[in-house]
């Protein structure tokens, strides 16, 4: 899905310039007014997830695009401008509502009724199998302690990611800077090697029985390594030659005198 999006965009009006500006914004915290125009979108998006948490059609992905696909339809009828051209905040707030109460709902369905429901809840059943442990109406009584200890994990892990989020902020938005041909060439190759560099990772691994100088031991991966560092050195000052370059001629004409205003 992750491609098809990428190919999307490259066929798009242009693969070199974004097509509409990002509207400025230097806080991180959502204002009470914002807040309010985001609700309802909340609403709906955890409306769309909750059901999809309890049954298994294949996790986060249906009710996210459900959700998107209502908030856009609904901006066409009121006529919002700000949906899809600067950016409106229901865009994003509703898949992330739809996709956070699947998960949130498919863990605890997992817990309580011992079903999974998506891919992830999946690979958690089968590590409870592996300790000997049966998600279930029982692990509450059998295993209390586990379960509270799971979740209180959870709750650690979601301060912190929002410790992480709220200070990293600034970051995020920066990629929005980021010319759309070096966005998209970026997302297609983690998309199609980085599967494979994990597979294989765990390959080279196993084989060498954890040791991860495997990794550069050999003389070809050294020199491979060399090759790659000379390209990117060579491809960063090849760039900012050019941003030099265009930056000179930029001035030269900003500086230059129109004909029409060259006096005798």
């Amino acid at each position: 899905m992750g491609l098809a999006l990428t190919f999307i965009g490259l066929d798009g009006p242009s693969c070199t310039e974004p097509v509409v500006k990002p509207i400025q914004q230097r806080r991180a915290m959502l204002g009470w007014k914002d807040f309010r125009y985001a609700l309802p979108a909340w609403l709906r998006g955890t409306a769309f997830g909750l059901p999809f948490g309890i049954v298994p059609v294949g996790g986060s992905e249906v009710p996210t695009f459900l959700a998107y696909g209502t908030e856009k339809t609904l901006a066409k009828r009121r006529g919002d401008k700000e949906f899809g051209t600067t950016g409106s905040l229901r865009g994003p707030a509703a898949p992330e509502a739809a996709g956070n109460a699947t998960t949130g709902t498919a863990m605890g369905t997992l817990l309580a009724l011992g079903l999974p429901v998506s891919s992830t809840a999946a690979i958690i059943l089968a590590a409870f199998q592996q300790f000997g442990l049966q998600p279930g109406p029982l692990l509450l009584t059998n295993n209390a302690d586990l379960v509270w200890t799971l979740l209180a994990s959870l709750l650690i892990g979601l301060l912190v990611l929002l410790f992480i989020n709220m200070s990293l902020a600034g970051v995020w938005a920066k990629l929005l800077s980021v010319p759309n041909h070096y966005l998209y060439a970026g997302i297609t190759v983690l998309g199609v090697l980085g599967p494979l560099a994990e597979t294989e990772l765990r390959r080279a691994l196993a084989v060498s029985e954890g040791d991860v100088s495997v990794l550069w031991s050999s003389p070809f991966t050294i020199g491979l390594y060399l090759v790659l560092a000379a390209a990117l050195v060579i491809s960063g000052v090849q760039h900012l030659r050019h941003r030099r370059k265009a930056k000179l001629e930029a001035q030269t004409v900003a500086v230059r005198i129109p004909e029409h205003l060259d006096t005798k």
